[in-house]
This record gives structure tokens, C-alpha cells and sequence, in this order.
């Protein structure tokens, strides 16, 4: 598989990714608003059933009072006017405030007992509007979505997961295909290229050898060097005695320079600035001996110098190869 294709895969995985996870932010913003709905609306049915309740405690005891005062009376109407609240026991009596409403249109009652009367179908009246709006609240606590919400967040979790999982599986692909000219395990005995070793640049490491799944500007997966992060035009030096063996654009490295030294040890020099090579294939070079000037060409999000280490050919972790000759990278 070419590299071009594993690059669109990553791509694909990635774009994927990016789809899933806006599903599932809104997937956890929709459950979020149920939530909370769901928390209001179950309040409000608290409040409403519990002020339902306190208003038929309320309806009884008013309508007791009334009963009691009737039947102290014994009066014809008010003989008529009890039987009235009381009902018959079946259910065609109704609820209170119907037997209450009926009550008020028998008999011939005094003054008090019209007020009593009245407190009890009010607060009947009362009870039943409560009780209505208790149910209402029950049933707006019932209508919210709340489980479909919440399953609709899992299965947008899972997604991303599944995503996550692909976009990894892609950059594990590219990682191989990448790396296939780099040693991640090679061991030196400080034996090869004997001599006087120096810093190519002084300046923080940016970024180090290794596996670069973000790929800055481009640049592929597998970054076989160290980035030394060191202002526009500064000198670069040789690190060590060696001949020239490329000095020009050489594809995402922009301006580039590879020297060769000794036991098949290379250096290589990378996003040279336009302009400032100062060396030339077939010269050879001291260490320490200016060769070109920090640049941003090729595949490079800003000046610094991309410096890479190969032994036959392959690249090698520049920082324990160069501390092993005394020379500590990223230095300021």
C-alpha cells in the first residue's frame, strides 16, 4: 500500500472522527437540556402533588366542619343538605366539590351555615384545580425523553470510540510505512565517527525523533530527526568533520544538506533558508565550520532547524547518538 493511500486513510479516519464527535456533543448538549428539564419538571411535580394533597386535606376538614354544624341543626334542610354531601356511597354520588355544589342548591340555610357552605366548596374547588395540576406536571415529567437522550449519547459515544479506534489503527499504518528507514533501536558504542562533535545550532528542541501523529505542514508521520527551534538566519555549522554529499531542495525539507563522515555516519540539515547554503557536494568540512543559515522552506511551520543523524543510510535518535560524543542538543 503506497504511502499516498495510507495518508487518505488517516485522512478519511480522522475526518470521521471529527464527524463523530460533533454527534456526540450535540448528543450530550440534547441529554444535558433533558436533564435538566427533567430535574425541573419533577420539581414542579413535587410542589404541585404535595400542594395537591395539603388542599384535599384542606377540602375534607371544611367540608367536616360543614357536616358537623348540619348535623347539629336538624333542621328539614338541613337533613337534605347533608344527605346531599354525603351521597348514596356509589359512584354516581361524584367527587366532593360536585356533592357540595349540589348541597348548595337544597334547603333553606342560615347565614353561617351559607359561609360554612361556601369555605368547603371553595376549598373543594381549591383541592381539584390542585389535583388537576399535579397530573398535568406528572404528565410533562413522563412526555420528557430523557432515556432516549441518554441512549442516543451512548451510542454517539460508542461512535467516537469506533473512530478513535480507526484513526489510530490509520496513523499505526502510516507510522510503519514511514519508519521503515529508521532504526528506533539502535545501539552505539561510541566507537563510530571518532573526533570532535559540536552543536549544528544552539536553541530549544521543538520537537523531537519519533512518531508525530499531528503532522505539522505535511510532514510525515514518522519524524526521523530532532527540531531545533532557533531564530530566521542563524548560523548552522557543521557537527562534525565530513564531505559534502547533497546541498540544494531536496522535497519537504526545503534547502537541505547531507554530509558524510566517517563508519557510515551521516548528519543531515533541513528548511535552510533560500539563499545561504554556503557549502558545495565533493567540499569537505570541520566540525564547527559554517555551513548555512536557519531558514522555513519545505514542509515547516517556522524557522528552525530539522538535524538528523543516519548510520548506513538509516535514521537514528540524534540526541543519545550526539550526547554519547559529549554534545547535549537544545541547548540556548
Amino acid at each position: 500500500m503506497t504511502i499516498a493511500t495510507l495518508q487518505s486513510a488517516v485522512t478519511s479516519a480522522q475526518a470521521a472522527l471529527d464527524a463523530a464527535q460533533t454527534s456526540l456533543d450535540a448528543a450530550k448538549s440534547e441529554y444535558s437540556a433533558a436533564k435538566d428539564a427533567f430535574a425541573t419538571a419533577k420539581a414542579l411535580y413535587k410542589a404541585a402533588d404535595a400542594g395537591a394533597e395539603r388542599a384535599k386535606v384542606a377540602a375534607k376538614a371544611a367540608a367536616a366542619k360543614l357536616m358537623l354544624a348540619l348535623h347539629q341543626t336538624h333542621s328539614d334542610a338541613a337533613v337534605t343538605t347533608f344527605g346531599a354531601i354525603m351521597g348514596d356511597g356509589s359512584s354516581a354520588s361524584g367527587d366532593l366539590l360536585d356533592r357540595l355544589t349540589a348541597a348548595t342548591q337544597l334547603g333553606d340555610l342560615n347565614g353561617s351555615m351559607t359561609t360554612l357552605t361556601a369555605r368547603a366548596v371553595s376549598s373543594a374547588k381549591h383541592a381539584k384545580k390542585a389535583a388537576a395540576q399535579a397530573r398535568e406536571d406528572r404528565a410533562a415529567v413522563t412526555a420528557i425523553p430523557l432515556a432516549e437522550k441518554r441512549a442516543a449519547k451512548d451510542d454517539a459515544q460508542a461512535a467516537v470510540d469506533a473512530a478513535k479506534a480507526s484513526v489510530d489503527a490509520a496513523l499505526n499504518a502510516m507510522v510503519a510505512a514511514t519508519s521503515a528507514g529508521v532504526d528506533t533501536g539502535f545501539v552505539d558504542d561510541s566507537q563510530l565517527a571518532p573526533g570532535t562533535w559540536v552543536d549544528p545550532v544552539r536553541g530549544p528542541i521543538t520537537d523531537i525523533f519519533g512518531p508525530r501523529p499531528s503532522q505539522p505542514a505535511g510532514s510525515p508521520v514518522f519524524h526521523p530527526g530532532d527540531d531545533i527551534g532557533a531564530a530566521c538566519m542563524t548560523v548552522i555549522v557543521a557537527a562534525t568533520d565530513g564531505v559534502v554529499s547533497y546541498a540544494g531542495p531536496y522535497s519537504g525539507y526545503g534547502n537541505f544538506i547531507l554530509l558524510d563522515h566517517a563508519d557510515g555516519v551521516q548528519t543531515a540539515y533541513g528548511h535552510i533558508s533560500d539563499g545561504t547554503i554556503m557549502v558545495s557536494p565533493g567540499e569537505h568540512v570541520t566540525a564547527g565550520e559554517p555551513i548555512a543559515r536557519v531558514g522555513s522552506t519545505g514542509e515547516s511551520t517556522g524557522c528552525h532547524l530539522h538535524f538528523e543523524v543516519r548510520v548506513n543510510g538509516t535514521a537514528i535518535d540524534p540526541m543519545p547518538f550526539m550526547a554519547n560524543r559529549h554534545v547535549v542538543l537544545g541547548q540556548s
